[in-house]
């Protein structure tokens, strides 16, 4: 699977990955991508408010995905 691309107004906001490909990406790049990178995995339960509001922000529309386009 390739990564998605989430663009909004105009601009790319997001990148939704699958983990294979993130993980050929942390070999490709050598050890310590995600500490360089400043990733941090934690549980969806573990989120704070912010960031579960700007997830739920960055959401495409029903509308958007039928048109293959959203932002």
């Amino acid at each position: 699977m390739q990564p998605v691309v989430l663009i909004s107004n105009g601009c790319e906001r997001h990148v939704i990955a699958d983990i294979e490909y993130f993980r050929q990406l942390e070999a490709a790049a050598g050890r310590g991508f995600e500490a360089s990178m400043g990733i941090e995995a934690i549980a969806a339960s573990e989120m704070s408010h912010a960031d579960r509001q700007a997830l739920a922000e960055s959401r495409p529309t029903v509308s958007e995905i039928a048109a293959d386009r959203w932002g």
